[in-house]
Formats: C-alpha cells, structure tokens, sequence
C-alpha cells in the first residue's frame, strides 16, 4: 500500500487504509503528519462521494465532535482518527530500501522536486552503480526527468511499484525496476531479494547472456516470447474491460485472470516451463505482467513497453 500511494501526488495515506500497520511505519520514519480530512464518504451507505466535516460541542461535556450529514442516513458521528492523515516520506523508504542492500548509503538528492533523486552509487550486480529513484511519475510532467536519465545511460532506476514502471512505459531506456518486485515488509522488518535485483540487473546489461545459447537455452527464451504475447493480450483486454466497466457503470471491474495452465495452452507451452519462465533472469516481464494482472489501478493506466 504505502509503495503503490508513492505514486501519487502527493503521497497521503489515512489511518483506516494502514490499519495496525500504523506502529511499524512509524517506527521505521516513513510517515509524517499531514492535514486532517475535511470530508469523509458516508460508511452507513457507501454512496461514495465525500461530505464535508462538521464540527459541533457537546454543552455538557463542552467538548466538540466530528459528524457528517449524509441526505441518505442522516447525521453520523466519526471518531476523530478517523480525520488523521499521513504523508509517506520517499526518501525515508528509499534509504530503508537501500540501507538493507547496502551499509554504504549516501543522503539522497533531489533532482527534480518531490520526483527524481539521486542515491549515489552502490555495488549491486558486481559493479558500483550509479541509483536513481523515481516518485510520482506522470508523463504529461516527465519528458524533462527523461531527457536528464537518458545522460546516465548505465544508471539503476528505481519506482516504487509496478504502476509508476508501466506509466513510465518505453519513455526511458534505462534499467528501470519498482522496488516492490524485490523488496516487502516483513513482521515489521524490510526484506530485500537482492539475487531477484542483480540477476535482472545483469541480464539487462548482458552481463549474464552467453555468448553461444545451448539448444534448451534458446527453447525457453522462446517459450518466455511465446508467453510475453499472450500476457500481453490479456492485459490489453483487462484494460478495455476496466475501462469500459467504469465508464459504463461507475465502477471499474478486474477481468478475471488465467491460470498458469490456461496461458501455457494459449501460448502452446507445456504447463510447467511455465513456471520456469518466470524464474528465468530473461523471465523478469513476465512476472511484472503477471501480478499486474491482478493490480486494478495498474490496470488501468496499463501501457505497453
């Protein structure tokens, strides 16, 4: 959630959305207080559109309270946390991120504000790399941040998910990952995959291809071809699906998705080098197109590489 709402501008997360994770994210600096809400839906109903906060005092106690007056279910009282809002911290989480990669981790610098930062270099994938960080991202405010990439060609550039790397889509040509394929939190604590990093990493900049493929080789970068196609085709329909369900009823809908075995059919694939696709360094879009498949939001603003 908090690396999905880093793609918003401005990042803001409210307390119902981050539940009992509250503690940790504080714990690790990754929130800062923001305004209170001035609105809130009607839960009563969930008619959807936000009613403005009124306030009034209570004679006796003398204290004030916060309600909402929905035309469906009348008055409603909403507990003060309720209001509580958070503003995430990118450059907090991106040096939690990077300090479990590595133990030397410079302050970041900002760039472009609030949208491009610049880590430093860290040794991933064998070599000392040059790390950039995006937040935010919108095409119709990028083309600046991507000419100023384009002068780093061998640069890592890091997203927060996989919705800022498919909004970015083929505006840049460096190596561009969303922290979320490698990195979660768990039990309070961030674990990073730093083999599912690096191996993307140098399948990318070639340093892992070979230079002659055996047969078996050159048959799965087939088959990861084969699947690339029809992950493809499915998330084009999701996509008109998404939209053409909110537009046509206010609400979008996912299409459901395949199974692994359904898509090895399409593809004409075994069932399981399905599974070893994925695995594969040469593999690394179709686990991106896998869990967008599931992503709503990334859905829709779904863009083809």
């Amino acid at each position: 959630m908090i690396l999905k709402r880093l793609e918003c501008q401005p990042p803001k997360i409210a307390n119902s959305e981050i539940g009992k994770g509250l503690p940790i994210l504080e714990r690790l600096g990754f929130l800062r207080k923001a305004e209170s809400a001035t609105s809130l839906p009607c839960q009563e109903c969930d008619g959807g559109t936000s009613l403005p906060i009124q306030f009034l005092r209570n004679r006796e106690s003398g204290k004030s309270h916060a309600y909402i007056s929905c035309p469906h279910c009348g008055l409603t009282e909403v507990e003060l946390q309720q209001l509580d809002r958070w503003r995430i911290d990118p450059v907090a989480v991106l040096q939690a991120i990077l300090g479990s990669i590595s133990k030397s981790v410079r302050q970041p610098t900002e760039v472009f504000p609030g949208q491009l930062w610049n880590a430093g270099k860290i040794h991933l994938a064998g070599q000392l790399r040059e790390v950039f960080f995006i937040a935010g991202y919108r095409s119709t405010s990028g083309s600046a941040l991507t000419t100023y990439l384009r002068t780093h060609p061998k640069c890592i550039v890091l997203m927060p998910s996989e919705i800022g790397v498919s909004r970015l889509g083929t505006a840049s040509e460096n190596f561009v990952v969303a922290i979320e394929s490698f990195a979660f939190l768990d039990g309070g604590n961030i674990n990073v995959q730093r083999d599912v990093l690096e191996k993307r990493i140098a399948y990318f900049f070639g340093d892992s291809k070979p230079k002659t493929r055996p047969k078996r080789r050159e048959s799965r970068l087939g088959d990861i071809e084969a699947l690339e196609l029809e992950f493809t085709e499915h998330l084009r329909a999701a996509r008109d699906y998404a939209v053409t369900t909110r537009d046509l009823t206010g609400t979008a809908k996912l299409l459901k998705k395949p199974t692994r075995d359904e898509f090895a059919k399409r593809a004409g694939v075994s069932a399981s080098s399905v599974t070893r696709c994925m695995a594969d360094p040469a593999g690394w879009k179709l686990q991106r197109m896998w869990h967008l498949a599931d992503d709503l939001d990334a859905i829709i603003g779904y863009r083809e590489d």
